[in-house]
């Protein structure tokens, strides 16, 4: 199961990847842009943006330093979400009915 956003009873768990999106989309920078901020290639942005990658320290301390958002929170968005993704993935495989979002506005 791979969606980038989760309910979780009165909760909704979005993948950091998401959050990232919502920067590119609002045009406050390219993906390019990302890419260059965090010394990564554009495919990596793109996966991390398709919930393909997760959010390691090292890019969690680099998105802290261009984006002024404390590591930790994107260290804990990632934590959370794996979280959710475990349970509804677990739920899943147990024959339980999950509710997904989809992840497009």
């Amino acid at each position: 199961m791979n969606s980038l956003v989760y309910e979780n009873g009165n909760k909704i768990i979005f993948h950091p990847g998401y959050y990232i999106q919502d920067y590119i989309e609002e045009g406050f920078y390219t993906i390019e842009d990302f890419a260059e901020g965090l010394e990564v290639s554009r495919q990596t942005i793109l996966q991390i943006i398709d919930g393909e990658m997760d959010i390691t320290t090292d890019l969690a301390n680099k998105l802290a330093e261009m984006l002024n958002i404390s590591a930790n929170v994107w260290l804990d968005l990632q934590r959370d979400f794996n979280s959710v993704s475990a349970k509804m993935d677990l739920s899943v495989k147990a024959g339980q009915n999950v509710e997904l979002i989809p992840a497009g506005k």
